[in-house]
């Protein structure tokens, strides 16, 4: 289920008048409704391997960093920062995996006080886990080129999974493989060109750490590219489209990891 927007739009006409003995009168005046266009992009990204829960938001107004609204998620706070998680002009949240937030529907609250207060429904995903029994091959050892399949146990309210692999010493460095699955699957086989040197096909050995992810929403990779072992493999199309609100926001939790080892034949 996407993410469904409904707009609460506040809009006030303020006049205000400074006056004194001696002095020239100021007045400002605010027209009813808002002239502006808002733009927010960000992600919930959930991961009990770092026991972690993060939110990020990124909004702009007209096209400039905004930073002046308030930003609330399933009732926390989030707070501005000019730099943080690698990215200028953020909102954001902290917090350990556990609690962290569960799998149901919260509430993303952009309010910009007297011309827009905007609130989006944002369905968490569920923590969910792979299989270890069905890892194959079952010796978690690739001898030479090969692949890897597994299963997983459903999440609550995906849309979708990523499967992942990436060398255990370059997770969360923006590398490594991954790749969509669809709504409904619960298995998946990671191809052998995961596991080879760039332009070649040559095995590239060494330890690999396997999960997946589970999605609702249309996160944001670019700000999600170093919260995550490894990058999400594209961009989904913006689901908030309101008026004068756009964006694109979405929830992914990472399971628990797995391993493989990649050797060279003898």
């Amino acid at each position: 289920m996407k993410i469904r927007l409904i707009s609460i739009i506040v809009a006030i006409l303020a006049l205000s008048l400074a006056a004194g003995s001696g002095c020239n009168g100021v007045l400002t005046d605010i027209e009813p409704g808002s002239t502006f266009n808002y733009n927010l992009t960000g992600a919930l990204v959930q991961d009990p391997n770092r026991d972690s829960s993060i939110v990020i938001v990124k909004l702009q107004r007209d096209d400039a960093d905004y930073v002046i609204a308030k930003m609330n998620f399933g009732g926390d706070v989030l707070l501005f920062s000019p730099l943080k998680y690698g990215f200028d002009s953020v909102f954001s949240g902290s917090k350990s995996r556990s609690p962290g937030y569960s799998a149901t529907q919260m509430n993303l609250i952009m309010d910009d006080f007297p011309f827009l207060t905007d609130t989006a429904f944002v369905n968490v995903v569920s923590s969910f886990s792979i299989d270890t029994t069905s890892v194959t091959p079952a010796t978690r050892i690739i001898q030479g080129t090969g692949t890897v399949s597994f299963i997983w146990t459903p999440s609550v309210n995906t849309e979708g999974y990523v499967i992942v692999a990436v060398k255990a010493d370059s997770a969360y460095k923006g590398q490594g493989y991954s790749s969509f699955l669809d709504f409904g699957t619960t298995q998946g086989t990671i191809p052998a060109d995961a596991f080879v040197l760039p332009v070649t096909s040559d095995p590239d050995t060494g330890l690999y750490n396997l999960y997946v992810y589970s999605i609702s929403g249309s996160p944001d990779s670019a700000m999600t590219a170093l919260l995550l072992p490894t990058p999400l493999p594209t961009q989904y199309a913006d689901n908030i489209a309101d008026g004068k609100f756009t964006g694109h926001f979405g929830s992914i939790e990472v399971s628990l990891l797995d391993t493989i080892r990649v050797v060279i034949s003898p």
